[in-house]
């Protein structure tokens, strides 16, 4: 089994499109609910499901669908997993400059296929 890094590395989010994003409040826990189109690697869509939301930041504007993720990066530090989906630069550690983004204590994937 790969770790949870590994496997959203190994997704390669890189030139998929955000499909929606869901966000709640359960029990005083903040979620946050990512679904992406792998679509320029597989038929298939992936769910990020953040729980323990510390901090999020996501903007956009009505004039558009959400957005196509050209880079990511995907790090976990002190207990936490970060992910910005429109980073400054792809180095290891959080950039004050990234982009929609979220800190989160838990992270899992869950995955379904497309069906045409």
């Amino acid at each position: 089994m790969k770790h949870l890094a590994e496997e959203i590395n190994y997704l390669s989010l890189s030139d998929t499109r955000l499909l929606g994003m869901h966000i709640s409040l359960e029990d005083y826990v903040r979620k946050i609910v990512l679904t992406i189109d792998l679509q320029s690697h597989s038929n298939e869509i992936v769910q990020l499901h953040f729980e323990k939301v510390h901090k999020y930041s996501f903007y956009n504007t009505n004039d558009c669908e959400l957005y196509y993720i050209v880079d990511y990066k995907f790090i976990i530090a002190d207990n936490m997993y970060y992910i910005p989906l429109d980073p400054v630069d792809i180095s290891g550690s959080p950039n004050e400059e990234d982009n929609d983004y979220i800190f989160a204590e838990k992270v899992s994937i869950t995955y379904s296929n497309i069906v045409k």
